[in-house]
């Protein structure tokens, strides 16, 4: 994405004669992370920065300290601190401290001269180091230690430390830290109740410089390394090296760490184009080469200070700044992914160069973010499966029923009822291939919701005879069918038992005829009251003798133990019909003609 050119800009804050001319004097209107040079320096070998009173101060081996003013430098209080070899420039209170080889002076802008501060003891000399701590003045000298400000005086403050060239200060929330060197081994101590050796595995590493950043301190050594204590200094495994992949080179000396804008900046010096500026980003955990910003090249760094939003660098060529935050989002522009729109979080969905508050597809996805129904999440086909304008691949309920994905048992077909009829983990019924798992899927499941392996059908139709309201078909529903598994469409029923004729064994209500049930025979004639006529002498009957029979008693029973109950034309029938059988087995027997005369006596 194309970013507007914006003009270098400063603030109220700080003087408009201190700033605006220097950036006028490189042209106006430069690029952003352009480095922009404070001209007037050339030639000088300039060995400390600060920011006091407003103002931009550099201190020389040479001439002593200049101060910027009106868009030209000027000496300060000129002839006091000649070939003084100022090493480092601190402001205090109402008060511009510098470290010289001969002692440590201070300056205020009210008196506009320098004066040396009282030494005491072995705090007499050469200091190179200075830090503020708890309100209270530190320097570290070449060759004895550490001294503190004390009733207008310096007085040495070792309590522990082994006397060695200090090389740096550096502090966090609750700690001073003081890195110092005495050959062949180098060292450093926290402040506690005194000093405390915390070296570790930094004993045998030459040193250089000491910085913090992020709340914890760094240490840079001679040959290019970054270090970081990484521990509360409990064992041997206490620091860290930073610079894995060598950015760094290795014939670079770190001679300067300073901590701004969310990143450590870190000077070298060194030979053959090999020193320069660069840059440690504990969010990307990565070191850069900031060598390769427009104005300033590959040259060996002394000293770094920085006001708001402007980063100045003290070169062997001069003095640079840079504008470092453009949109004021505390991220430096060289690491910032939207440099004009403040984004402190520095969110990036695609991990590509914008961050997501100026990218216009934060997925990269092809979808402009305006047109993009997840504009979040990749997703190129754009599924919607709800047309609820939020793509299937961001949204919460796919399939639109009110039942959240992660609670949805078929999250891609809407079913708000979330019917399971298996109780299985394979899916409500809704995506379920075989919904009563009973190992026929859906399609080919004549009972799809009941289970029924077998696939019984008796009347051959669509549904199975498990969930088959009308099993055999004939249009009368099995809970009225007199004959559920047979077709009856007409529901006869001869006998009236409620089992229809089509499926009852005896549909008159007479069981058939068998071994079983026949009736038994007898040879008693019928009841009367007089005996049967004898025979004459020659054989016949005598017709002069009167039969008399005796009329069974109204209402009484006949001769064969009959009732009016049992004389129905039904059991009248099934008797005679019994009676034949039996003397039809008799007449086989005998085939006499008396049985025939017996037969008709009996059938009268």
């Amino acid at each position: 994405m194309f970013r507007k050119i914006k003009f270098f800009a400063v603030l109220a804050a700080f003087s408009c004669q201190f700033f605006l001319t220097p950036f006028a004097q490189a042209g106006g209107g430069n690029k952003i992370n352009q480095w922009i040079p404070i001209l007037g320096l050339e030639g000088k070998t300039i060995r400390a920065l600060a920011i006091y009173d407003l103002k931009l101060y550099a201190g020389t081996e040479e001439d002593g300290v200049y101060v910027f003013n009106g868009g030209t430098w000027s000496l300060v209080a000129p002839d006091t601190l000649t070939n003084k070899n100022i090493k480092v420039l601190l402001p205090f209170g109402p008060t511009l401290y510098a470290s010289t080889m001969s002692g440590l002076y201070a300056y205020t802008s009210t008196d506009n001269k320098w004066e040396i501060v009282p030494p005491t003891g072995m705090c007499n000399g050469e200091t190179k180091a200075l830090i503020v701590y708890t309100n209270n003045l530190f320097a570290g000298t070449a060759l004895d230690g550490v001294c503190k400000l004390s009733n207008g005086k310096m007085v040495p403050h070792n309590n522990g430390i082994t006397n060695g060239s200090i090389k740096g200060f550096a502090t966090t929330a609750n700690n001073l830290y003081v890195a110092s060197y005495n050959q062949p081994n180098s060292a450093v101590y926290s402040l506690q109740d005194q000093w405390v050796d915390i070296t570790y595995e930094l004993k045998t590493e030459k040193i250089s410089s000491l910085g913090s950043y992020q709340g914890m301190p760094y240490a840079g050594t001679e040959d290019g390394q970054l270090f970081q204590a990484k521990k509360l200094f409990l064992n041997d495994d206490a620091w860290e090296t930073m610079d894995p992949q060598n950015i760094i080179p290795d014939s670079a000396k770190i001679s300067v760490l300073h901590s701004f804008s969310n990143v450590l900046f870190i000077g070298t010096t060194g030979t053959n184009n090999n020193a320069g500026l660069f840059g440690y980003n504990n969010t990307a955990n990565k070191i850069y080469n900031m060598n390769i910003l427009p104005g300033l090249t590959a040259s060996n760094i002394y000293a770094m200070t920085a006001s708001h939003d402007t980063l100045y660098v003290a070169t062997e060529n001069g003095v640079f700044a840079i504008q470092i935050d453009s949109d004021e989002d505390t991220i430096l522009d060289v690491f910032d992914n939207c440099v004009l729109i403040p984004n402190q979080g520095q969110k990036n969905t695609d991990k590509d160069n914008q961050g997501d508050a100026c990218d216009n597809d934060d997925d990269n996805d092809g979808k402009i973010d305006s047109m993009d129904n997840c504009p979040l999440i990749a997703n190129i086909k754009q599924a919607d499966l709800d047309s609820d304008g939020q793509g299937d691949a961001c949204d919460g309920d796919i399939d639109g029923d009110d039942v959240k994905n992660g609670a949805d048992n078929c999250p891609m077909v809407a079913n708000p009822d979330q019917k399971n009829t298996d109780g299985q983990n394979d899916g409500g019924d809704a995506c379920d291939g075989d919904m009563d798992s009973d190992g026929v899927k859906n399609g080919a499941d004549n009972c799809p919701t009941t289970p029924n392996t077998d696939q019984k059908n008796l009347d051959g139709d669509k549904d199975g005879d498990v969930c088959d309201h009308d099993k055999d078909g004939d249009g009368a529903l099995d809970s009225v069918d007199n004959c559920d598994m047979a077709a009856n469409p007409q529901q006869k029923d001869s006998d009236g038992d409620g089992q229809g004729d089509a499926c009852d064994e005896t549909p008159n209500g007479a069981p058939p005829p068998t071994a079983t049930n026949q009736p038994v025979a007898t040879t008693q004639p019928p009841a009367s009251t007089q005996p049967s006529p004898k025979p004459s002498p020659t054989g016949m009957v005598n017709k002069t003798e009167k039969t008399t029979t005796t009329p069974p008693p109204t209402g009484g029973s006949s001769g064969c133990g009959l009732t009016p109950q049992t004389t129905s034309p039904m059991f009248i029938q099934f008797l005679l019909s019994g009676l034949s059988v039996l003397l039809l087995a008799r007449l086989q027997r005998k085939k006499s003609h008396h049985m025939t005369k017996e037969i008709d006596h009996i059938l009268r």
